[in-house]
């Protein structure tokens, strides 16, 4: 396999659309200060019922592995589309393929020494002096797989530069909610985001042009929008907000 050329910073994300939600702007801020970027994208979002459901107008029931491949093929097309917005290309984008919505069964539907191998070689020929992925506190399986993959590849591989997680999902559609910054939210007897300090140790400010450009990368992953508009809407704000891992086992 042909080495990948080393990146300033590297995003891990489990599903296109991940990347926008949590690193549109850092991302953006990255490539105006001239720093090269790559995304690794865990899964192709391809096990998604809903979502093929609604791109194909057919009942989940109906939906055949041909149906999933396809929608496979539209997201990983939204991801580049997304990513020029964002201005970056397809040579800035690795996708893994892994299964989408499997990654934590038992036994896992993959290799996982393969799949740790493909996160090492990422990080290990990246050379990136900081990395982004989903907490280990996210709520989605997928989610706290790659940050499980990620720790394991910085360990194998040595890394000792930053290491930042985000979160996605926390308390279903009640956080975030709507409005310019990310707050601590009470309901249903639990405060979210659950499992990470609060306040965040690190926000970084979006311009208003920048929050704008998050917003039309959000809307670049099309069959996401269509069916999740109200909830990703919530994450383009004039602020992102990260976790050092290191504060995590």
């Amino acid at each position: 396999m042909t080495k990948l050329k080393s990146v300033d910073l590297l995003v891990f994300a489990p599903h296109p659309d991940d990347e926008v939600i949590g690193c549109a702007g850092v991302i953006q801020q990255a490539v105006a200060s001239g720093k090269s970027v790559r995304i690794v994208f865990t899964t192709n979002g391809d096990g998604y019922p809903l979502a093929a459901s609604a791109l194909f107008g057919k009942a989940e029931a109906d939906l055949t592995g041909v149906d999933f491949a396809r929608l496979g093929e539209a997201r990983k097309g939204e991801a580049i589309a997304a990513a020029k917005i964002l201005g970056l290309d397809a040579s800035n984008l690795l996708f893994l393929g892994y299964p989408d919505g499997s990654m934590a069964k038992t036994p896992a539907p993959y290799d996982r020494a393969a799949a740790q191998a493909d996160f090492s070689r990422a990080l290990r020929d990246s050379l990136p002096s900081r990395v982004y992925v989903t907490d280990r506190a996210d709520e989605h399986p997928d989610h706290r797989i790659t940050y499980q993959l990620v720790r394991e590849a910085a360990t194998a591989s040595g890394y000792s530069g930053e290491l930042l997680t985000f979160i996605v999902h926390s308390g279903g559609v009640d956080w975030p909610s709507l409005g310019p910054v990310f707050e601590k939210e009470a309901f249903g007897g639990r405060t979210y985001p659950a499992g990470v300090s609060w306040p965040p140790p690190i926000r970084i400010s979006l311009s208003a042009g920048e929050q704008e450009v998050k917003l039309r990368a959000l809307k670049a992953h099309a069959t996401q929008w269509v069916i999740d508009n109200g909830y990703l809407v919530r994450f383009a704000k004039s602020e992102e907000i990260f976790w050092p891992a290191r504060n995590h086992p």
